[in-house]
This record gives structure tokens, sequence and C-alpha cells, in this order.
């Protein structure tokens, strides 16, 4: 089955996303950001993916651990993760 996959703007608050993805049995969402040029027509880009579980590990600060990661892969997904949360930064 294709779901379609919700566009997160880079400064939605961290609390609806979080509600959309729990009622909408998706989860993972794409973050965009509206990009405007001096004389061109505003575009949205994609610059990057948030999770449901991304989501709930920055609630309650810990690391949700998947037996299928290795250790060298978690600490690849925790920089990712670090620079995702970054963009949410504001909630």
């Amino acid at each position: 089955m294709v779901r379609e996959v919700i566009a997160i703007d880079v400064d939605t608050k961290i609390e609806p996303v979080l509600s959309y993805l729990k009622n909408n049995d998706t989860q993972i969402g794409i973050v965009t950001k509206l990009v405007q040029r001096l004389g061109k027509t505003p575009e949205v880009k994609k610059i990057g993916i948030i999770t449901f579980e991304d989501i709930v590990e920055e609630l309650l600060q810990e690391e949700i651990e998947d037996e299928r990661e290795v250790d060298n892969l978690r600490g690849e997904r925790k920089k990712f993760k670090n620079k995702l949360i970054y963009l949410f930064g504001g909630y």
C-alpha cells in the first residue's frame, strides 16, 4: 500500500507534527522550506525527513535502540538526527 507523506515546514512546532503522525497512521514526514528569490516565484525545497521515532526520542531525551542497527550505524544516525533536531529547535 502506498501512503501519502506529509510535507512539514521547517518552522512548524513539533507538537502538531506528532499529533498528525499519530492520528493519520503514518511514521514519516518530509521537512520542507519555502525559498524566495528576488524576482522569482517562491519554491518549496525538500531539506530532510522526520520520523515519529525521532520526535518520541527527542521528547523522551532517550535513544530508541533498534535491534537491527549496528553500533557504527547508530553513531551516524545520531549525527543525522541531531541535524534534524536543529531544524526543529524552536519547540
